[in-house]
């Protein structure tokens, strides 16, 4: 694991370098040792959260303002470290929480910069959880290449703190969510995102599904089912 770890830190470098090929010069503002390398490890900790660049998210816990930590997310965006992933959006219900979230684009490297192992992972379901929804995400992105219909990515979360991993949205407007978790089995419970999505949706709701670490295919009710996350190469 230890060779493939400290592959990382060289390929993060040789990004930077390819971006210098375009642009004349990189400009990174920030005093000495206020973050602007633990920018990336915080970003990555912080892969699956509501992060914003103002004072309160961030950029404060950095020390730095709002314009200097957007900048550094820019950056990111620019170098193909993160997504921004936008938040699913309804003019007529109003209690919805319109913040993005950022997903690392290569977990390999979310994972050696954090320090991530094997055993890591098997003692700490939580932070498998979201490592597995950035990697589903990923995954989801790219088969939605070989769809000839648009396809736009988005959250949803409201102002209860209800929220669906992914909801995927055709050009008609129809609407898919998507919910990840990191367990052989489930409860009624597993379903309240998709469920609340489902009444905020309407009519534009066609079907939600829950990958999650099994080997059946099970209907939870009005278009709801869990699949097994192999599903999405079978």
């Amino acid at each position: 694991m230890r060779p493939v770890i400290a592959r990382f830190p060289r390929y993060t470098a040789s990004l930077v370098e390819e971006a210098l090929t375009d642009t004349p010069v990189v400009f990174i503002m920030g005093a000495r040792q206020v973050g602007k390398t633990t920018l990336i490890r915080e970003l990555i900790d912080d892969a699956w959260q509501y992060i914003t660049s103002d004072r309160g998210g961030l950029g404060g816990r950095l020390g730095l303002n709002r314009i200097t930590a957007g900048k550094y997310l820019a950056l990111l965006e620019q170098l193909f470290l993160v997504e921004r992933l936008p938040a699913w959006h309804a003019s007529e219900y109003r209690r919805l929480v319109k913040t993005p979230k950022m997903h690392a684009v290569d977990t390999g490297m979310m994972c050696a910069l954090q320090g991530i192992t094997r055993h890591r992972l098997l003692r700490n379901p939580v932070e498998l959880g979201s490592l597995l929804e950035s990697f589903v995400y990923n995954e989801l992105r790219k088969q939605a290449l070989w769809v000839d219909d648009a396809l736009t990515f988005h959250h949803y979360r409201d102002k209860d703190q209800v929220e669906v991993d992914l909801v995927i949205e055709e050009a008609a407007g129809d609407c898919y969510g998507i919910a990840v978790k990191a367990a052989a089995s489930l409860r009624s419970h597993d379903f309240t995102g998709l469920k609340r999505f489902r009444r905020v949706a309407g009519d534009r709701f066609r079907m939600g599904v829950l990958l999650y670490d099994g080997d059946h295919t099970t209907s939870f009710g009005d278009r709801l089912f869990a699949v097994p996350i192999g599903a999405l190469w079978s």
